[in-house]
Order: C-alpha cells, then structure tokens, then sequence
C-alpha cells in the first residue's frame, strides 16, 4: 500500500498567519455563545503533558464546571483538558452568558486550593481515566496504530508511561494544579464566539471583535407591519431575536400573513441546534421520528389544532412535559399567531 503513494517531491508552503489577540471574539448568528481560554504549557509553567492531567481535568468538570455552568447557569456543556502537544482548554458551549462563564473560570484556581477530596474518590477519577488507555485493540486498529505511530516517530511506550503518571497522581497533587490554573487565568488566549447582541454587551472583555459574516444585532431590526402596540409584538421579537422565524422581508416580519407547517418545523429543529430557515431538513429529520405525518410539506397551511399535533409529539420524542391545547381550532394561523404559540411553548424549555 505505501509503495503505490505518490512519492513527488513538494515544496513546503509557507504560510502567513495574522497574530491572534489575547482576548477575542467572533460574531456570528447564534442565541447561544461558546466561551474558552487556552494556554500552551509554555504559559502554564509547565515542561508538557503528563498522564495525571487527565484525572485533574476530570475533577475540574466533574466536581466544578458542570455544576456551576450546566447546573446553575445553564450552559448545555463544558469541556476541559489537556493535549498532548499543546496545552489546557476550557470551553463552554450553547452557552447562555458570557461573563459569568468567565467569572467561573477565574475561580477555578481557589476552588482547587481549597479541595476536600480523599483518595478514594480520585482513584475514582483515575480510574476513569485509565480505562481509556488500557483498552484491548483489534487486528485492525492495533495495525492503523502502530502505522501512525510510524509515521507520527509516536513511542508506543510512552502510552505506558501515562498510565504510570495516571496512577501516580495524589489528593495533595491535584491541589498543586491550582497554581497551572491560575497561570492559564493570567496568560491564556479568551475568547467568545457567539451572537452580536451578546457579544457587544462585553466588548471590554476583548481586545479584538471579528464579524466576517456581517451579522446584525436582532434586538436593533425593526419591522413596517411591527408596531410596538400591535398584539403580537412580543412573540414576534421574541422568535426573531432566538431565531426561530424569520422574516419574510428586510422591512417587514409578514405578521398577518399565513403560517406554514414547515416554518412551526423549523422553530423546533431550531431549538435542537439546527437552522430554522432549512425548512426542508428540518420535515425530513422530523419525519424520521415520526413527530410529522410523511404526507405533509413545509408549505402547506398550518391550524392551531395541527399545531398542537406537532407540538405534543415532539414533547414525547424529546421527553419533555407538555399540555396540548384540546380547544385549538382548525382555522389557518397567521405567522403572528404561530410565533404565540411557539413562544408559549419554548419559554418554559428555556426556563427549566
């Protein structure tokens, strides 16, 4: 197999790449942010990798970020450890805020200084993490291993001698890590990547704010058939401004015009990370899941009752409680009147 490659000589490119800022933000069409520092072990005080940074890093999520940024403040994740050949990460995605995350990186530090853990519950940790290099290979994946190794110049002792540091790693050693983490505080690279609106809220967190992809701040667009006293003026902010509907025009929302089952099928897929405006993907994946009939199209007229169809069984399919309307009637929706409903139906998501 490696005979056949093509053995042609190339010149080595060159590439110039801009410097990165120590604080940066990125603006892009999203109602969640994805907030992260990262350090090299250069900023760390620290020679490289070691084997006990995996159970650090598992503490570190398991006894401090999931609960302060999933639990309390209502992040979807967090991820957080070291690589190899670079260094640490901390990273929050679907992430709602952008200081507090912060705030709680920053007190990351104190709380491992601080740690009341005993060894038993390492060895927990350590355990976990073992597991993953210890791990029987196949015929199969031992050879594309031992063929990246060779191509890498990767030792495949060094997998031994991780363990070794894995299992070595002690109550007073995690608390060492409180210093690593103070020097990522002082010397890492921040950055946010999320909506304008968030992200202009805290322009003094960073030194550089990127916006490639031209996006606007939804709370400053304003719509003709939008009036502030119009009945439906809170749902219709209130599904632009999440994203979950778009308008129908740059100056007007389409208010009072007809509802869709594809634009109610884009607000749920929405609300699972995809795109609202990809009406088609979103029946398709729907579909699959029998949460729509395969007989209707993103075009078709949308009532309240079909609605209310819709609605309950994406609550099954998502496991999330749900009291449909029985009184719902049949007559077609204005896309005000569906941005109510959607409204109604998502706030309590958000909230719980």
């Amino acid at each position: 197999f490696f005979a056949k490659l093509d053995r042609t000589e190339r010149e080595r490119a060159e590439y110039d790449f801009p410097a990165i800022a120590q604080s940066e933000a990125l603006i892009v069409d999203s109602t969640v942010q994805y907030n992260g520092i990262v350090a090299d072990y250069t900023a760390l005080g620290l020679e490289g990798f070691s084997g006990a940074m995996n159970a650090v890093a598992s503490v570190v999520s398991d006894a401090y970020l999931y609960p302060m940024l999933r639990d309390q403040y209502g992040a979807y994740g967090v991820l957080a450890g070291f690589l190899d050949d670079y260094g640490a990460y901390l990273f929050s995605y679907r992430d709602p805020n952008v200081t507090e995350t912060f705030q709680v990186y920053e007190a990351l530090p104190d709380f491992l200084a601080s740690l009341e853990l005993d060894q038993e519950e390492l060895d927990g940790y350590i355990l976990s993490s073992y597991v993953s290099y210890a791990l029987n290979e196949g015929e199969l994946s031992g050879a594309i291993n031992a063929a990246r190794d060779a191509l890498t110049h990767d030792d495949p002792a060094e997998v031994l001698e991780t363990m070794r540091e894995l299992k070595g790693i002690t109550v007073d050693s995690i608390q060492e890590y409180a210093a690593v983490y103070d020097a990522m505080m002082q010397n890492g690279r921040r950055f946010t990547v999320g909506g304008a609106a968030a992200v202009n809220a805290n322009a003094e967190l960073y030194d550089v704010i990127l916006n490639p992809f031209g996006s606007v701040d939804s709370s400053e667009v304003s719509f003709a058939d939008l009036p502030e006293d119009h009945p439906h003026y809170e749902a219709v902010r209130f599904v632009f401004e999440n994203l979950l509907m778009s308008p129908t025009s740059d100056g007007a929302f389409g208010v009072e015009e007809g509802a869709s089952v594809g634009e109610l099928c884009g607000a749920l897929y929405a609300l699972i990370g995809g795109d609202a405006s990809a009406q088609d993907e979103a029946m398709d994946f729907l579909q699959g899941y029998n949460i729509i009939s395969a007989d209707l199209n993103a075009a078709d007229s949308l009532s309240a009752a079909a609605a209310e169809e819709i609605l309950d069984n994406f609550s099954v399919a998502a496991e999330v409680p749900y009291t449909p309307n029985a009184q719902a009637g049949t007559a077609a929706l204005t896309r005000g009147e569906l941005a109510e409903i959607i409204m109604a139906y998502t706030l309590p998501l958000m909230e719980g």
